[in-house]
């Protein structure tokens, strides 16, 4: 992520301006509409200005996507270790579901590219902070790893393109228990939330 030139208010409320736009644009536009003269026009300021903030609009990208990264991991670190995935799911549903910004950039095929980075390091860091497969070499905890953040962000994908027709609770329940279901049985005693297999109420 980027520093500006000056960490100022008025810095500070451009920067925040860029970002704004990109949101908006993201939200309500095309990918391909998605450039520099455009975030410029959106966010009201001279195109010059943009790039005195970011070098390049890649570089706006990746402090977007660091700054969700950030967003999300203070969310993960309010829980109670151990947490099961019953828990996790409710942070990241209700996370993503938050903001049209969020929800779009981890479910649209065309941010394919942003979704898997910020997936990866959500990972990454939840990891540092937890591993309850601590016991399995680290061949064998990619597997279990991308297997646990593949299903529950394929069952966030499927739920939010069919419209939300289940109710937000409801699926959260169903993902947590397909997810204790496979994870229970690899988890290190030690590490092992105490929790029924039964959905909780």
């Amino acid at each position: 992520m980027e520093n500006t030139p000056k960490e100022n208010p008025r810095a500070a409320r451009t920067r925040g301006s860029i970002q704004d736009a990109f949101k908006t644009l993201l939200v309500n536009g095309k990918q391909e509409d998605i450039n520099v003269s455009k975030i410029a026009e959106t966010a009201g300021i001279h195109r010059k200005t943009f790039y005195l903030h970011y070098t390049c609009i890649e570089a706006l990208y990746e402090d977007m996507i660091q700054n969700v990264i950030s967003d999300y991991a203070n969310e993960v670190e309010k829980l109670t270790i151990p947490y099961d995935y019953y828990d996790l799911t409710r942070v990241m549903f209700e996370f993503y579901t938050a903001d049209p910004f969020r929800e779009k950039l981890i479910t649209d095929p065309k941010y394919q590219d942003f979704s898997l980075k910020i997936m990866a390091r959500n990972l990454q860091h939840n990891r540092k902070s937890y591993n309850p497969f601590d016991r399995y070499s680290a061949d064998e905890q990619m597997i279990i790893n991308n297997f646990l953040a593949g299903a529950s962000t394929d069952i966030f994908r499927v739920w939010i393109s069919s419209g939300k027709k289940v109710p937000m609770d409801d699926v959260i329940q169903l993902t947590g228990r397909l997810l204790e279901s496979g994870a229970s049985s690899l988890r290190t005693p030690q590490n092992s939330p105490s929790y029924s297999a039964s959905p909780k109420t």
